[in-house]
């Protein structure tokens, strides 16, 4: 069995992002078009104004929750074998819908298949490798899966 430890687990955002949580102008462009397109389907479809209202909420806090799942995350781990942890943790963000995008200077880069259009900055995974020691940061949802999936069996 692999003997790693886990240095480090923690958010790398500013305090600021949990209350305004757009990491970048196009995320903040695609959640106000999503958020007006359920307000105009909502006001088309649904006579009801509290009825409206109600889902103009649900349309806000849908797209918040994307976003909230979306913030970076830092895992730090020491190994003595830190290339196979590191390839261990590799084969699951490629099997999370995930492609290698480029390869330099000891940092991979990982991006999401989804269509080029909604690929986003931050929803890539960065994995840093040196002698013992593997950085990863990644969106939340990444993060937390890989260390369950992976660093915890």
């Amino acid at each position: 069995m692999l003997k790693y430890d886990l240095l480090e687990f923690r958010f790398s955002c500013k305090w600021y992002k949990f209350i305004f949580p757009f990491q970048s102008l196009k995320r903040a462009t695609w959640s106000a078009f999503f958020v007006f397109a359920v307000v105009l389907a909502a006001q088309y479809l649904i006579s009801d104004p509290a009825a409206a209202r109600t889902s103009m909420i649900g349309g806000a806090g849908g797209v918040f929750g994307v976003l909230y799942i979306t913030l970076p995350m830092k895992i730090l781990i020491k190994s003595d074998w830190p290339e196979i942890v590191a390839s261990n943790v590799e084969n699951k963000i490629l099997s999370m819908g995930f492609f290698l995008d480029n390869c330099a200077g000891g940092v991979s880069n990982y991006a999401h298949k989804g269509p080029k259009l909604f690929r986003t900055d931050e929803n890539t995974v960065k994995i840093w490798r040196n002698r013992e020691f593997i950085t990863i940061i990644g969106p939340q949802y990444v993060i937390r899966r890989v260390k369950k999936e992976v660093l915890s069996a």
